[in-house]
């Protein structure tokens, strides 16, 4: 793989729209939350017609839970990381090589081998690079130079994740 430099300017949708990505591919929120109404809906339902009942007061409560849960995953949490992580706020310089991520940032200057990653996830617009269950490196696929060197770096990290996987 030839050395790609990176430099990125997170914008807030841009990683609100990451994190949407991340939990779109965790989670299921349209199941998800038909499933939650439809407890939500059930509990109601059975609590007017048969009465107080612990078993139906819980299933609403659950299903409110659920509800919650998922419109804070799904709407809050990538505004918060945005807004609390400053790495989002400053340009950050990616130097791509076959020996690792050079990341530079104000305050960080770090070399990040390529064995800390475990997932590659990938949509239109991004890819995500996991080094934990959920931490993971942005790579917006527009800050690529150009559509070759996005392809050649993609196919390398898929080799390069499997063959990590498989020294575990």
């Amino acid at each position: 793989m030839n050395p790609i430099d990176l430099h990125i300017v997170y914008s807030k949708p841009q990683v609100v729209r990451a994190y949407r990505f991340h939990y779109n591919s965790v989670l299921s929120p349209k199941r998800d939350a038909i499933i939650a109404f439809l407890l939500l809906l059930t509990g109601i339902t059975f609590l007017f017609f048969q009465g107080t009942h612990f078993i139906w007061i819980a299933v609403i409560v659950l299903s409110i839970i659920l509800l919650l849960f998922l419109f804070f995953a799904y709407f809050i949490v990538g505004n918060m990381m945005y807004d609390r992580d400053p790495k989002y706020k400053n340009t950050i310089h990616l130097k791509l090589s076959e020996r690792e991520m050079h990341f530079k940032t104000v305050g960080i200057d770090s070399e990040i081998d390529w064995s800390t990653y475990t997932k590659l996830l990938e949509n239109d617009e991004f890819i995500l690079l996991y080094y934990g269950r959920t931490a993971f490196t942005i790579l917006p696929k527009s800050d690529f130079p150009n559509k070759a060197d996005l392809e050649e770096f993609v196919k390398w990290m898929k080799e390069k994740i499997i063959y990590n996987k498989s020294k575990s």
